[in-house]
C-alpha cells in the first residue's frame, strides 16, 4: 500500500525510452517541439512586441487599455452588445415548439441520435432494446435529476429492483462519456449549430452544489454554503452551448488541476483549440501544460492590471507602461527541465496519466518538485504574452466572456433539472457523486440536442414566412429552454401506456408540421409542479 501512496513520478509518466523513441519518430503530439532555447527566444520576441503594441495603443483602441484623470492605467467594462432583436425572437421561436414530456424527449432523440446504444450491457455488451430501454430511461431520469431510485420507483411502473438492475449493469463512466459524445458530435453536425460555433472553443467552471450529507469531501465555505457544507462539480462547455468529456466533483478551490482534463480525453469530434476559465482556473502551470499541449489558454483574471509580468530578459519599458510590475523568470531551470516537462505533457496527451493527476501529485511534494517549478517559470512567460493582448484586445475579453456566459446557462439548466432533494447531493462516496453528475451531463445535453432540431425548423418557418433573421441573432439563442417540456398537476407522478404501438408521430408545431418516426413504446406524462423558466442566451 505504501508503494502506492508514495509512488515516485516518474512512475506516473511515459518511461524515457519510450519518449526518446515518440521524439525521434516526432510523435510526442505536442505542440512545442523545438529546442528549449528557440522557443524562449521567440517567446522574448514576442512579448517585446506586444510590449510596444500595447503602449502605442492606450487610449487610442476602443474597449483597450485607457488612462484616467490621475495618469492610472484602467481597462475599461465591456458594453453589453446583444442585439435588441433576440429579446422578441426568442420567446416567439420557443413557443413554436411542441410540448413534449422528457421520457419522450429521450426516446425521440435516441431514434434520430442512437445515444442510447452506447450504455450497453456490462458483460454481453448489447445495446438496451424494448423494455431495458425505457427502464434504461427512468434509471437516467432518477439519477440525473437527482430523485433517487425509490422515489422514482414510485413515479414511474418500474421496480427499484428494476432500476437498479439498469444503474448497475448499464450506466457507466466510460458508457455515459460515449452517449454524451454522440450527442455532441450529433450538435456539431447540425446545420444550426454553425452560428454558435465551430468546436473550437470551450469554457470550464465550477457549479457549486451543497451536500446534505456528512461526505468526505464536502467542504465548509460560508460564501457559497452557509452552515452547510458543499462541494463543486466541474463541468467543461463546449461553443455549441453543449456539455463535453466527464465532470468532475471537486474542491471548492481545485479548479485548476482539472482545467487540461477534459480538453485532451472527451470522444468526441471537437477540436479545441482555445479555452476559457474563470480565474479560480488559472494558474502558471495551467499556462504551461496548455502551451505544450497546443491549447490557447485564456483566461478571465479578476484584477489583472495588478498581476506580475515577466520576462526573460529586461525589456525597457517607457511610461505609462512601468506603473506596471515586471520580473524575471528563471530562465536557466526553464532549460535544465525542458525535456522532463515535454514528457509530463507527452503522457497526458497519450493518457498514461491524467493532467489533474499529475498537478496534484506534483503539489503534494513537501519540497517543490524541480519540474513543478519549471512549469510555473514557464508558465510565467506564456500568461505574460497573454495579459499583454488581454489589455490590448476588447474582442479577446468580450469572447471569453460570452464563452464563460455559456458555461454559466448550461449549469442554469443542471440546476432546473437538479431539483430533486432539494437540490442537494446526499450521496456520501465521491464515485457516487460523480456517477449522479455524469447522468445529469447526458440530461442537458440531450435537452440542447432535441431543442437544436426543433430551433432548426422554427427559424426556417419563419424565413420562408419572409422575416430576416441575421446569424448573428441566432448566435445569442442558445438551445437549452425547458419551458416546452410539458408538465402537469400531480408532483412526482408518471403514467405510462405501453399498448401504445411504433408509429409515425406528427409533431405539430405553430404553422408547420415535422414528421418523424419514433418508436413510441410509450408517453410518459411527466407531472410537475410548474414550468420553470432558464437563461436561454449569453450576456456580453
Amino acid at each position: 500500500m505504501k508503494g502506492i501512496c508514495y509512488r515516485h513520478l516518474a512512475g506516473y509518466l511515459l518511461p524515457t525510452p519510450r519518449f526518446e523513441q515518440l521524439v525521434q519518430k516526432k510523435q510526442t503530439r505536442l505542440a512545442v517541439t523545438e529546442d528549449a532555447e528557440v522557443y524562449l527566444a521567440a517567446n522574448q520576441q514576442e512579448i517585446a512586441k506586444k510590449l510596444e503594441a500595447l503602449r502605442e495603443s492606450i487610449g487610442k483602441i476602443e474597449g483597450g487599455l485607457c488612462l484616467d484623470d490621475k495618469g492610472k492605467l484602467y481597462l475599461p467594462s465591456l458594453e453589453k452588445e446583444i442585439p435588441a432583436e433576440v429579446e422578441r425572437l426568442r420567446p416567439r421561436v420557443y413557443n413554436m415548439l411542441p410540448q413534449i414530456t422528457l421520457p419522450d424527449l429521450l426516446l425521440e432523440l435516441d431514434n434520430w441520435t442512437g445515444f442510447l446504444r452506447p450504455l450497453t450491457h456490462l458483460t454481453s455488451g448489447d445495446a438496451p432494446v424494448g423494455d431495458e430501454k425505457l427502464v434504461l430511461v427512468a434509471a437516467l431520469m432518477g439519477m440525473g435529476m437527482n430523485l433517487g431510485l425509490t422515489k422514482m420507483e414510485q413515479s414511474c411502473p418500474y421496480t427499484y429492483r428494476q432500476l437498479s438492475w439498469s444503474v448497475d449493469w448499464h450506466i457507466r463512466e466510460e458508457t455515459l462519456l460515449a452517449a454524451l459524445a454522440c450527442l455532441d458530435n450529433f450538435v456539431l453536425s447540425a446545420p444550426l449549430s454553425q452560428a454558435w460555433g465551430d468546436g473550437t472553443t470551450s469554457s470550464s467552471d465550477g457549479m457549486r452544489m451543497s451536500v446534505g450529507v456528512k461526505a468526505a469531501n464536502a467542504e465548509y465555505n460560508a460564501k457559497y454554503f452557509g452552515v452547510g457544507r458543499g462541494t463543486n462539480i466541474y463541468v467543461h462547455a463546449a461553443d455549441i452551448w453543449m456539455p463535453f468529456g466527464k465532470p468532475q466533483v471537486i474542491g471548492t478551490n481545485e479548479e485548476a488541476l482539472y482545467v487540461i482534463d477534459a480538453l485532451c480525453n472527451h470522444e468526441s469530434d471537437l477540436h479545441i483549440r482555445e479555452h476559457y476559465t474563470d480565474t479560480g482556473g488559472s494558474t502558471e502551470q495551467v499556462f504551461a501544460l496548455a502551451t505544450l499541449l497546443g491549447f490557447r489558454f485564456a483566461p478571465r483574471i479578476s484584477d489583472a492590471l495588478s498581476k506580475k509580468l515577466y520576462l526573460l530578459d529586461a525589456v525597457g519599458a517607457s511610461a505609462p507602461l512601468d506603473t506596471l510590475l515586471f520580473e524575471q523568470v528563471n530562465k536557466k531551470l526553464i532549460v535544465e527541465q525542458w525535456k522532463e516537462m515535454q514528457r509530463v505533457a507527452s503522457s497526458i496527451r497519450h493518457g498514461t496519466v491524467s493532467a489533474s493527476l499529475l498537478m496534484r501529485k506534483l503539489a503534494a511534494y513537501p519540497r517543490q518538485n524541480q519540474v513543478a517549478r519549471a512549469l510555473t517559470e514557464f508558465g510565467k512567460p506564456e500568461r505574460t504574452a497573454f495579459l499583454l493582448e488581454y489589455f490590448r484586445d476588447a474582442a479577446l475579453r468580450r469572447r471569453i466572456l460570452i464563452g464563460l456566459n455559456k458555461g454559466e446557462a448550461l449549469h442554469s439548466l443542471a440546476r432546473q433539472l437538479f431539483f430533486g432533494r432539494l437540490g442537494k447531493l446526499r450521496d456520501r462516496a465521491l464515485e457516487d457523486q460523480i456517477h449522479r453528475a455524469s447522468c445529469l451531463h447526458l440530461l442537458i445535453a440531450a435537452i440542447a440536442a432535441w431543442n437544436t432540431i426543433y430551433l432548426t425548423e422554427a427559424f426556417a418557418t419563419l424565413r420562408r414566412q419572409g422575416e430576416e433573421i441575421s446569424e448573428t441573432t441566432v448566435a445569442h439563442i442558445a438551445p437549452l429552454g425547458w419551458e416546452h417540456i410539458r408538465r402537469g398537476n400531480s408532483p412526482g407522478r408518471c403514467q405510462l401506456n405501453r399498448s401504445f404501438p411504433p408509429s409515425v408521430v406528427m409533431t405539430p408545431i405553430e404553422g408547420w408540421n415535422v414528421i418523424t418516426t419514433v418508436i413510441s413504446h410509450t408517453f410518459w406524462n411527466v407531472l410537475f409542479a410548474s414550468s420553470i423558466p432558464s437563461p436561454l442566451y449569453a450576456n456580453g
